[in-house]
C-alpha cells in the first residue's frame, strides 16, 4: 500500500527530528548557562504547554482533514527550525527566544503527531490494523532510539546550529513526502462529527470514558506506564483504542 509507505516515511523523519531536540537541547542550555537547574527549568516551561493543551488539541484536530493538519504541522516546524537556524548562525542565543522556538515546536510536534496517528487508522483497513500498527511501532521506536545518537553526536561534533539545520531538512522532506498521501479516507460520513461543537465533542469523550469502565482502565493503565517506565504512548499498542 503506497499509501501506507508514504505515511510511514513521514512518520520517521519527523518521528527522527522530533527526538533529536528533546536530548540535545538541555544539553545545549546546560552548556549555554552552566547550570543544572536552568537545563531542567527550561525544558519543563518548554514541555507544560504541549501537555496541557493535548486534550483541547486532539478535539480541534478532529474538525480537519488530518492530511493538512499534519502538512500544516510539519511545515511550520521546517521554518521554524530554518529560522532558529539563521538566529544561531549570527549569534543570537537570548533565552527567551530559545523558550519560545522549544514551546511552539513542542507544540506542533505533538499536533504532527495526533494528526499522523489519526490518519494512519484512516488510511489502513481494519482487518490490516493490527500487522500495520506494529510496523508502525517497530519504525517508530528505532527512530527515536537512533536520534539521540546521532544528534549527540551531531552536536558534539559540530554544534547545535547543525543539529537545528539537520532537523529544518528532515521536516521538510516529511512535508514533501506528506503530499503524496492521499486524501481518500475509510471513514466516510464524518459531516455529524464536524457540525458537533468543541465542547460537545469533549463533553462525550470524558462521558465515554467514564461510562465505559474497560477503555478507562486501559487510559489509567497507559498513564501509568508513561509515567514510570517511557515517556510515549507507543508502549502499549494505540490500536487497542481505535
Amino acid at each position: 500500500m503506497s499509501k501506507i509507505k508514504y505515511l510511514f516515511i513521514s512518520r520517521c523523519l519527523s518521528e527522527f527530528a522530533g527526538a533529536i531536540l528533546p536530548v540535545v537541547f538541555p544539553l545545549f542550555i546546560l552548556k549555554t548557562t552552566h547550570s543544572l537547574s536552568l537545563s531542567g527549568l527550561f525544558f519543563t516551561i518548554a514541555m507544560l504547554p504541549s501537555v496541557l493543551i493535548t486534550p483541547a488539541m486532539g478535539v480541534w484536530i478532529e474538525k480537519y482533514v488530518k492530511k493538512k493538519v499534519a502538512f500544516f504541522s510539519v511545515l511550520i516546524l521546517s521554518i521554524l527550525c530554518s529560522i532558529e537556524t539563521l538566529l544561531l548562525k549570527f549569534g543570537h542565543y537570548d533565552f527567551i527566544y530559545l523558550v519560545c522556538f522549544a514551546i511552539l515546536v513542542a507544540i506542533f510536534s505533538m499536533m504532527l503527531d495526533l494528526s499522523s496517528k489519526v490518519l494512519f487508522t484512516e488510511l489502513v483497513d481494519e482487518s490490516e490494523l493490527e500487522k500495520y500498527n506494529g510496523i508502525k511501532s517497530i519504525l517508530d521506536n528505532l527512530s527515536v532510539f537512533g536520534a539521540p545518537m546521532l544528534g549527540t553526536l551531531v552536536y558534539g561534533v559540530f554544534g547545535f546550529s547543525s543539529v537545528i539545520l539537520i532537523l529544518a531538512i528532515l521536516y521538510v522532506l516529511a512535508a514533501v513526502v506528506i503530499v503524496f498521501i492521499p486524501l481518500a479516507s475509510k471513514n466516510g460520513g464524518n459531516d455529524q462529527i464536524v457540525e458537533e461543537s468543541f465542547v460537545q465533542k469533549f463533553r462525550l469523550g470524558l462521558h465515554f470514558i467514564r461510562t465505559e469502565k474497560a477503555i478507562l482502565k486501559y487510559f489509567l493503565l497507559i498513564m501509568a506506564l508513561n509515567f514510570f517506565v517511557a515517556s510515549s504512548e507507543e508502549v502499549t499498542n494505540p490500536g487497542i483504542v481505535i
